[in-house]
């Protein structure tokens, strides 16, 4: 468990070391005084960065299904859910922003297949030229289902990315000697 360090001087609001709104590698000496907007904003990133980091480590295993395809196709898909996770880590923005535009490439990609699925014209049977009622139905809601989900996963992964403080942000914050508190 990692310990928590004292965010505002006159409030018992605490959060992990390890956050990326912690600037300084504080030590019991010094306490970091964090704007309240962004105070908010590191309890929210705080609460996030597990389901992120779950969501980054299914995406490398999904990813590699795409050697399947190709070799360059399965190496960038799973680059890019290494770098999301990784930047769960070390909380590196331009990490997860290949990780975000993966995540919107992704919906595209479940938006076009569905839309080709959805068409009868291309789901013809190579036989006989039909294709069975219950085959399509069950088709499209699956593929509505897995678009929906990764809709509500980029949405998610969307929000973290713009928790992650910014150089401006950073700045901001700083760290006070215990001292200055008591």
């Amino acid at each position: 468990m990692t310990s928590k360090v004292k965010v505002h001087p006159n409030r018992d609001e605490y959060i992990s070391r390890d956050n990326p709104y912690i600037v300084l590698s504080t030590d019991e000496m010094f306490i970091q005084q964090i704007p309240d907007a962004l105070i908010q904003k590191a309890m929210r990133i705080e609460q996030m960065n597990c389901s992120v980091k779950c969501i980054c480590l299914i995406d490398i295993i999904f990813s590699t299904y795409y050697f399947m395809y190709n070799v360059l196709l399965g190496f960038l898909c799973t680059m890019l859910s290494v770098g999301g996770y990784m930047s769960t880590i070390y909380y590196k923005k331009s990490l997860m922003c290949g990780y975000v535009i993966y995540q919107y490439l992704q919906v595209i990609g479940r938006v076009f297949n569905l839309i080709y699925f959805a068409n009868p014209e291309n789901t013809r049977d190579v036989q006989n030229g039909t294709v069975t009622e219950d085959f399509y139905v069950d088709g499209i809601i699956f593929m509505s289902i897995m678009t929906l989900c990764q809709i509500i996963i980029t949405a998610f992964i969307h929000k973290y990315y713009y928790l992650l403080p910014t150089e401006h942000e950073k700045r901001q914050i700083q760290a006070i000697g215990r001292e200055g508190f008591l």
